[in-house]
């Protein structure tokens, strides 16, 4: 065999055997002999245990210039910036940077290892140093993964010689395994192991882990075969998250071996010259180097510092083990025995806890052996003794924390514990009784070991053994205690997760701990409580928070919180002592708390070399480890410093309270000794557990949002039309309404492209899809002015009648309150005027009053920029309670003209201008981001008016910034995601200055603001003033989310992360400010603003992160009994009322305006099912007497959540639930008052006349909000309050009703009308004179959910006039109908004599009613007996209303049970029939078995009383499963598979993680497998690409996609299928599919307007889809997909789903690089055409293909509106590659659409035609290795020419067609 040349130009033997330790050195197999000899040199044994491997290390270094240096010998220690105040305050910072990154193997290592010599010292560059590489043959094939000869493959000597052990394959990729399309010799075994498996015809319920098989899985040849594992094992399948029934595992940071097998040839400098790859600056010092240098250096350098340097950050670096099995190999170089003894005893005495690794043990023992013995045997033994003595004191040390106390003292605990301390033990313990255990705890390891003395405790690299033995005392939020977990499963799991009272019983007393912990000095116990109280998970829990008590709450924010933000200033950099590294020590040292009782917390300095860590490549950056380790030792030497000048004296007594609790203390140890793999406080199982607890109520809507029908439009709101017990308003007609649902309303077919399912006049197809963060959004339409069809109108429901009778009806009202009034003819559409922007995305509005239609104008000022810039026209929003502003602001308040910028380059005034208040109608997401962030006064000259003919005389649009801001960020979850909204303002805030860029060109204004401009612009071309109002808008935008809407971030476990991956961004992108505030002064004083602004913003979302979600607190008070007095006292009734109003306002206040907002989120996603509003119907069912009038309160309690038992009311916030329950206790008290039986009847009379009177009198007090018809003395529409809501309500209960008489007499009394009591209204006297208190109440809660039910039910979600704009009009009506209502309230109860007081008496409603209905009528029979009243029946007309209802909705509801049924049928007349699979046998063998299977067991037939056995089998962790190697099986495999006939290889990137991916056959049967580990599924796939030839794809299918298909049919599928294999399945230069939909959009598509920019229908899309996948027959005029929009989004669909990018990372790094330093268009076309020739030939034919198409697509510019440059906008983005933050912009992305333009611009000269010879055909080489001709094809042919129809493509070439325009609106294709 020849031997290989690695790339370093070195021979590599090839014969030559590897030199390794001797076999007795690990004493193994070592001889009696031997070991005399070893105790007479004095030689201590070297521990034999192995140690894991140690991982190569993969991050990647940012390539920055760190200085030089050395460690000095003695830092002296640097004046403390901060002091150590013993409060020790801040947050977890930097943790996450440090979690341990997967390793995932490289998709090159084979080729690069087959690249080099095979022999060992080659190896050593390879892999980690200190891992013993695993034996194998010379040859590069190897047939079977058995090296042993035949005769020794089972026995014992495989376990005692290190030559003859089996290769983990774990650990070293299998090489070639076979040759590509070769299956090798038949009997020879490739790969075999173990697999769960499962197949598409299984039929499987419940969870996927029920229905895996394990299977021994064999490949021989090029067949898969799977048998059955042996019986007698008795297994089911493995569990890879199972616990190890054995030992576990060791690690895999550490190496397999005890050492790297000694060998002096695998290091490649072999000289004690300096190192070749040592980085030195210009003075000669040490920057960095790779592994072998830096320790090279360490060995033969004459600079101590350097060595005490770099020695003591040796382990931060490197791995321990690996650094010193380098120093050994560099060290056997030449003598270096004196070197060697410095090194042992600088890691002695900085890092001795690392002796307690036995791999590093005696790694160092072996250096001492190897390098020093040698030389200078006394010096060797001197050196072992002092690792001996090292080692051998800090063991003894920690055996003595094991020890115990003696008994356990009188009052101690005395109970039984378990050792993982369950949370009903831990409530038995008093809170006392823990605290000073855990404080005793660590107190004991303080002395034993003290992390003050041990660098190694502080190091958190990724280079670091997982410990054996963990040090309580030093942890991080990424790396917690082990009673932080504790907190986390006491809190959230078991019967806390279903038990509120529970959980909070469990929270408190670990605050109690916690508390109890500082005041006793343990700063490491405080911690460890709060870091996981102070966690997302923890701190969302608002019911839970809410019932803590408040002293406790307030401890923890004085205390814990401020901790936290202090340990989590990394994060968001906003101190500038975030470089700074604490202890934090507790307060009152010497004073509270005795010196000797202080246990430090020493985590903080665990973060000092964070910065280094994440610079760590193959060239370590020494001196960024250096300064780290300086802040380090500098930290502790002011922390002992600080210390010792602490008073000695001690504060507590020696008692017996001090005194050990053995129980206790074990588990502890048992804890601290399990906590192994410490999880992290932002662990996504954390979270998951709490929503368990407290499910997220943000964000259910935005799934149906753009795709729900409109309630009204089916009915589905009838249950909502309510009989009014008293009349009240409306926001629209009931009748009217009613018409509609009830399907009695005429409806004309809609006009436009409005979808067939929505009937009504002008309603709106909503089938669009929300914006995501996973898939970009496309840019906003700005290449075609709108359609005629889409002129904006006054439409709210889509309706013409009924949105006409609605505006009537509004029109005419007057009311005394014109704030309520304009927000209700907002709603009615009264007097609007509509600006309609150019391009289609913007609709404004604003109400022109009938009485003064001519506002007044104004002056403003513009610059002579063509795009205005005004200063910012707001300042930081800060609120004065959650309700909204205050006072309360209309939203057509008026406004100046916004303040003119600071420039000196300002103009003249122009002639006086008009404004005009606006607020937006409706708008795409990104225009309604781009007004939140500007504003609309940009935009004036941008929009289109029908009332402004002449541009010139349209006036200058502004708005109230403050409440849009409020609308939008109190509305947004419905349409819009938070993570990616925040995506959005991240956008804008990087592309700032491109939407800033001053253009000569006055009317490029159709892409303004250009938020991704193609090209970078100089300074000078950028207007700064502009830039600073978009940062100053993105930064308010936020402080008023973060301040008002932190909900968002308590629900969204994903936001917090993406909100410190916005800060990152944001401190790179406003750090300019600082270089232009010295620029220039006119942008000094806005800078300023700027910087100070995003402090505050940092500021207060740390605060807000670390403060718990509770709700508002209301003042203790003192119950008092209420009564009724005389009916004709009125001053009495007057007190009566107002009493009841105070405890009515006090719970109403408590409601904030986020409560109010998932209220009528909740009630939205309810409305998305069509029965969502229908009551059961066992609810419903009573007698006549017991009818009860249903309300909105009744149907809160008793409707039921979709898919979900708990109840709308119980769903709702709580104190929107306290609210409700008020409701019910009011009711239940005044219907007691009245049914008591222990009243004669006259008294009852006169309770209810009093009654009677308290609604008039509330009516009353509400006139003021009343609206009229005409005037104030014309008809009334009541506004009720929340009193006479509930008054009004008992009286007319079922219960009330019976007292028929009693009803007779007070209505006699009150209005003279007793004989006849039609309904409520007629009894309640109408005026009330001599009230003293005329204030508006509290509005009724209850009419507000009605009002907003009818906002959900009428108003569609998108805009009548334009399906793809969101309707923000529902937004805003919401927003508008809380805030004014709520602060009217507030008005109202604004004295002091309503502002609650501590102690304070409140009125008591006494116990809940218990009704007794035999009684009741038992008392008012006889009441009513002989009176002549007796009969009539009370409230009849309401009765009669009532039924009507009733009736009326089980109508309905028949009606849409019934087309639900119908749905579901033609569902399942779809479904393929299934057939069975080919290649399975059907079971033969008749007989017993048959018999047997075919009837019931004898004990069931006999006794009845069988069981069905239980599942045989057992489940257990993949590391207890026997070893796969020469399992025997006597029987034939259950399944054959042919590898190299597969149809599809998939392992989707979701399901790697779980070690699963997914074949499919040619019969179309999909195979679902599961190895053991990560690496096993490495080699399976790889062993499968081998056979196949064709590499796994990343499919995007999940895993419970097995489809079951058919045998007929051949499922060939071509999305998310590599462009490599679909040429190679069809025999083609480009897919047929893409040749197929090119073809079609190419025949029929290049007139259509808007092409690939407006979206075609989803389902015409996913239908599209599945039919090319399932491998019929495509016919491309097929209905289904007959617009072309939606063939074109197919189209973008195919080019996401594509597995890998067109272009490597490395060729659009070249690319991009190429577009900025080439100026010049011809050089840059000549340098692409190079590089694209460059690339494999499928991929230049794709590129090549579809740029010709967009090149054609530009050429018909003219009527298609999509020129070079907005199919650049659409497809540019394509380009970037994803961002590891998760943000779907780069920063990139205007370089990327100017390469795509110029593409498409010279498609011909940059893709030139080629002709492939038969090898590059083959081979799929690059273009370069194929010949160019001169003779190309003809345009024609080769754009236009249709491929014939092929079985393999399963796509038929047809034509014509155009359909609906329903694709989603943000949709971005990425190749």
């Amino acid at each position: 065999m020849a031997s290989s040349t690695p790339s370093d130009g070195r021979k590599s033997p090839t014969h030559k055997t590897q030199p390794r330790l001797a076999a007795n050195f690990f004493g193994s197999s070592k001889s009696k002999k031997a070991e005399k000899t070893e105790k007479a040199d004095g030689k201590a044994p070297i521990d034999p245990q192995p140690s894991p491997r140690l991982p190569k290390i993969l991050t990647k270094g940012d390539g920055r210039r760190p200085s030089a240096g050395g460690l000095a010998e003695e830092d002296p220690p640097l004046s403390p910036s901060l002091g150590y105040s013993p409060s020790a305050v801040i947050v977890h910072g930097g943790g996450s940077q440090r979690q341990k990154s997967k390793l995932t193997p490289s998709t090159t290592f084979n080729t690069h290892y087959r690249s080099i010599s095979r022999s060992m010292n080659d190896l050593g560059n390879i892999f980690s140093r200190g891992r013993s590489p695993p034996n194998r043959e010379t040859s590069p094939r190897r047939p079977t993964l058995n090296t042993l000869p035949e005769g020794k493959r089972s026995g014992g000597g495989m376990k005692d010689s290190p030559r003859l052990r089996s290769i983990d394959t774990g650990n070293v990729p299998l090489i070639s395994v076979v040759q590509h399309g070769d299956g090798g010799h038949k009997d020879s075994i490739i790969k075999e192991g173990w697999v769960n498996i499962v197949d598409s015809h299984s039929v499987r319920k419940g969870p996927l882990r029920e229905a895996w098989k394990l299977q021994h899985a064999v490949v021989s040849g090029h067949t898969l075969m799977l048998f059955k594992p042996p019986s007698h094992l008795g297994i089911k399948s493995f569990d890879i998250s199972a616990p190890s029934e054995a030992a576990p595992p060791r690690p895999q940071t550490a190496p397999a071996t005890a050492s790297q097998a000694f060998n002096t040839l695998s290091i490649r400098h072999k000289s004690a010259a300096r190192h070749p790859d040592l980085v030195l600056d210009e003075k000669g010092n040490v920057k960095g180097g790779t592994l072998e240098a830096l320790c090279h250096e360490i060995v033969f350098t004459e600079d101590k510092l350097f060595v005490k340097g770099a020695v003591v950050t040796l382990p931060a670096w490197a791995s321990p083990e690996t650094g010193i099995n380098t120093l050994l190999e560099v060290a056997t170089i030449k003598d270096s025995s004196v070197r060697i003894n410095q090194i042992v005893s600088i890691l002695l005495d900085s890092a001795p806890g690392l002796l307690l690794e036995i791999g590093y043990y005696n790694s160092l023992r072996l250096l001492v052996e190897k390098g020093v013995t040698p030389h200078d045997p006394q010096l060797a033994k001197a050196l072992r003794e002092k690792v001996e003595t090292k080692a051998s004191q800090l063991k003894k040390a920690l055996e003595s924390v094991s020890d115990f106390g003696g008994d356990v003292s009188p009052g101690d605990y005395g109970g039984v514990l378990s050792s993982n301390i369950s949370g009903d033990e831990f409530l038995q313990i008093a809170p006392e009784i823990f605290a000073t255990q855990l404080h005793l705890f660590h107190l004991k390891y303080l002395q034993a070991w003290n992390p003050a003395n041990d660098l190694s405790l502080l190091l958190m690299s990724q280079n670091m053994p997982t410990l054996t033995q963990r040090n309580p005392l030093v942890f991080t939020s990424s790396s917690l205690h082990f009673l932080t977990d504790r907190v986390f499963h006491h809190i959230l799991s078991g019967e806390a997760a279903t038990n509120l009272h529970y959980r909070v019983n469990i929270l408190s007393q670990w605050l109690e701990v916690a508390e109890l912990l500082k005041r006793l000095g343990d700063m490491v116990g405080w911690l460890s409580v709060i870091m996981a109280v102070s966690s997302p998970s923890i701190l969302r829990l608002r019911e839970t928070w809410s019932l803590i008590d408040p002293l406790l709450v307030d401890l923890y924010s004085k205390g814990g919180r401020v901790l936290m933000m202090t340990l989590n200033r990394r994060k968001l950099n906003y101190e500038h002592s975030a470089s700074e590294a604490h202890v934090f020590a507790p307060e009152g040292i010497g004073r509270e708390v005795a010196q000797q009782d202080v246990v430090p917390f020493f985590g903080d300095l665990c973060h000092c070399m964070d910065e280094a860590y994440a610079s760590r490549s193959s060239v370590i950056d020494y001196p960024k480890f250096l300064f780290g380790m300086k802040g380090v030792l500098r930290s502790l030497e002011k922390w002992k410093s600080w210390f010792a000048t602490k008073a000695q004296d001690s504060y507590f007594e020696d008692d017996e309270e001090h005194k050990e609790i053995e129980i206790i203390q074990r588990c502890f140890r048992d804890l601290n000794q399990h906590n192994t793999n410490p999880p992290s406080t932002n662990m996504q199982s954390y979270f998951d557990m709490s929503l368990i607890c407290e499910p997220s109520s943000t964000g259910m809507y935005l799934q149906s949002h753009y795709h729900q029908r409109l309630p009204l439009s089916i009915g589905a709101n009838l249950p909502l039309v309510l009989t009014d017990v008293l009349p009240r308003f409306s926001l629209f007609d009931k009748e009217d309404t009613l018409a509609i649902a009830g399907g009695n309303h005429q409806r004309k077919p809609s006009p436009g492209n409005l979808a067939p399912q929505h009937p009504g006049p002008s309603q709106s197809n909503q089938n669009l899809q929300p914006p995501s963060a996973s898939s970009t959004p496309l840019r906003r339409v700005r290449s075609f002015p709108p359609s005629n069809k889409n002129t904006a109108s006054n439409n709210t429901t889509g309706y013409d009648v009924l949105d006409f009778t609605t505006r009537e009806r509004t029109a005419g009202l007057s009311s005394g309150d014109e704030a309520m009034l304009r927000a209700i003819r907002d709603v009615a559409g009264v007097s609007q005027q509509l600006f309609q922007s150019k391009d289609g995305e913007l609709v404004l509005k604003s109400i022109t009053e009938e009485q003064n239609p001519s506002r007044p104008s104004s002056v403003i000022e513009i610059t002579s920029s063509s795009r205005v810039s005004v200063a910012s026209r707001r300042i930081s929003v800060q609120m004065n309670n959650s309700t909204g502003p205050s006072p309360r602001i209309s939203v057509y308040g008026e406004n100046s003209a916004p303040t003119p910028p600071s420039r000196s380059d300002l103009v003249n005034l122009e002639l006086s201008k008009r404004t005009l208040a606006v607020v937006p109608k409706g708008g795409t997401l990104e225009r309604l981001v781009d007004i939140l962030i500007l504003g609309v006064h940009d935009f004036s000259k941008r929009m289109i008016s029908s009332e402004y003919s002449d541009p010139e005389y349209q006036p200058w649009l502004t708005m109230d910034m403050n409440v849009f801001t409020v609308t939008f960020f109190a509305t947004f979850r419905s349409y819009c995601s938070p993570v990616v909204l925040l995506d959005y303002l991240k956008k804008r805030l990087i592309g700032s200055k491109s939407a800033a860029t001053i253009t000569q060109n006055a009317n490029d204004d159709i892409v303004f603001p250009d938020w991704t401009g193609v090209d970078t612009v100089s300074s000078d071309r950028i207007d700064w003033s502009l830039v600073a109002k978009i940062h100053i808008g993105i930064l308010e935008a936020i402080h008023l989310w973060v301040s008002e809407f932190f909900v968002d971030f308590y629900c969204d476990h994903t936001l917090s992360e993406y909100f410190v991956s916005f800060v990152a961004i944001a401190n790179k992108e406003l750090a300019m400010w600082k270089e232009k505030k010295k620029e220039s002064e006119e942008l000094k004083k806005t800078a300023e603003d700027i910087e100070h602004l995003w402090a505050d913003l940092k500021k207060l979302f740390s605060k807000q992160m670390y403060t718990p979600f509770v709700h508002a607190v209301q003042p203790l008070t003192t119950p008092v009994e209420l009564s009724i007095p005389p009916a004709k006292a009125i001053g009495e009734l007057e007190v009566l009322v107002e009493q009841i109003e105070k405890a009515v306002s006090r719970s109403f206040k408590a409601v904030k305006l986020v409560d109010w907002i998932l209220a009528f989120e909740i009630l939205e996603t309810q409305s998305a099912e069509p029965l969502g509003f229908f009551v059961s119907k066992l609810t419903l069912l009573s007698n006549e007497e017991d009818l009860a009038f249903q309300d909105i309160y009744f149907l809160l309690d008793n409707l039921r959540r979709v898919n979900s038992n708990e109840t709308i009311l119980e769903s709702l916030p709580t104190p929107l639930q306290d609210l409700c329950v008020l409701h019910r206790r009011i009711g239940d008290w005044v219907l007691g008052q009245i049914t008591d039986s222990s009243i004669k009847l006259d008294v009852r009379a006169k309770r209810i006349a009093a009654l009677l009177r308290c609604l008039a009198i509330c009516r009353t007090r509400m006139s003021g909000m009343d609206l009229y018809e005409s005037s104030s003395s014309g008809p009334r529409q009541h506004i009720p309050s929340f009193v006479e809501s509930a008054i009004s309500a008992a009286l007319v209960r079922p219960e009330s009703r019976m007292f028929s008489v009693a009803w007779s007499l007070a209505a006699d009394e009150t209005t003279g009308s007793g004989l006849q009591v039609e309904t409520l209204e007629q009894i309640v006297p109408k005026h009330i004179e001599g009230l003293s208190n005329l204030t508006s109440m509290t509005p009724c809660a209850g009419w507000l959910i009605e009002r907003m039910l009818e906002i959900v039910c009428y108003v569609p979600n998108m805009l009548v006039e334009n399906n793809r704009l969101i309707n923000f009009d529902k937004r805003r009506y919401v927003y508008n109908l809380i805030n004014n209502f709520t602060s009217a309230s507030a008005a109202s109860n604004s004295s002091p004599t309503n502002q609650p007081q501590e102690g304070e008496s409140e009125i008591s409603f006494g116990p809940n009613y218990e009704i007794d209905r035999r009684a009741l009528r038992e008392v008012s029979a006889r009441e009513n007996q002989g009176n002549k009243h007796s009969k009539l029946k009370i409230f009849w007309r309401l009765f009669y209303q009532e039924q009507e209802k009733l009736r009326r909705d089980a109508k309905q509801r028949e009606v849409i049970e019934r087309q639900q049924r119908d749905q579901v049928r033609a569902m399942h007349r779809r479904q393929p029939t299934l057939a069975p699979e080919p290649g399975k046998r059907g079971g033969k063998r008749l007989g017993v078995n048959t018999l047997f299977k075919a009837v019931r067991p004898i004990s069931m037939a006999l006794t009845n009383s069988w069981t069905p056995p239980s599942s045989s089998g057992r489940t257990l962790s993949p590391h207890d499963l026997p070893s796969a190697k020469g399992v025997v099986h006597n029987r034939k495999p259950n399944t054959v598979i042919d590898l190299s006939n597969l149809t599809a290889v998939t392992a989707h990137k979701g399901t790697r993680e779980k070690f699963m991916w997914r074949i499919r056959t040619e019969s179309g049967t999909s195979y679902l497998l599961q190895a053991t580990t990560e690496a096993e599924l490495d080699d399976w796939l790889r062993v499968v690409a081998n056979i196949r030839g064709i590499a796994a794809t990343d499919g995007a299918e999940s895993i419970d996609g097995l489809t079951m298909l058919s045998n007929i049919r051949v499922p060939l599928p071509v999305f998310g299928v590599s462009l490599e294999e679909l040429c190679r399945r069809d025999g083609v230069k480009v897919p047929l599919v893409v040749e197929a939909l090119l073809g079609e959009i190419e025949s029929r598509g290049l007139d259509e307007v808007g092409i690939y920019r407006v979206p075609g229908s989803l389902s015409s899309i996913n239908a599209l889809k599945a039919a090319l996948d399932s491998g019929e027959e495509v016919r491309m005029d097929d209905d289904r997909w007959y617009d072309i929009n939606a063939i074109a989004g197919c189209f973008k669909l195919f080019m996401r789903e594509l597995p890998g990018p067109t272009i490597s990372s490395e060729k659009l790094g070249h690319l991009k690089t190429l577009t900025v330093e080439l100026p010049e268009e011809a050089d840059r076309i000549n340098a692409y055409r190079n590089v694209m020739m460059s690339l494999p030939i499928y991929s230049y034919h794709f590129l090549r293909r579809i740029y010709l198409h967009f090149q054609r697509i530009a050429a018909n510019s003219g009527v298609n509106k999509m020129g070079a440059v907005n199919l650049a906008i659409v497809f540019g983005m394509g380009l970037a590659p994803e961002l590891s933050s998760g943000f779907g912009v780069s920063p990139d992305l205007g370089i990327y659409q100017t390469m795509v333009k110029l593409w498409i611009s010279h498609a011909t000269s940059i893709f030139p035609e080629v002709e492939d010879d038969e090898e590059t055909e083959h081979d799929f080489g690059s273009i370069n290795r194929a010949e160019s001709t001169d003779t190309p094809r003809s345009e024609h042919s080769a754009v236009n020419s249709h491929p014939n129809d092929s079985p393999q493509s399963g796509v038929e070439l047809a034509s014509h067609g155009g359909g609906s325009n329903n694709e989603p609106m943000f949709d971005m294709p990425d190749f």
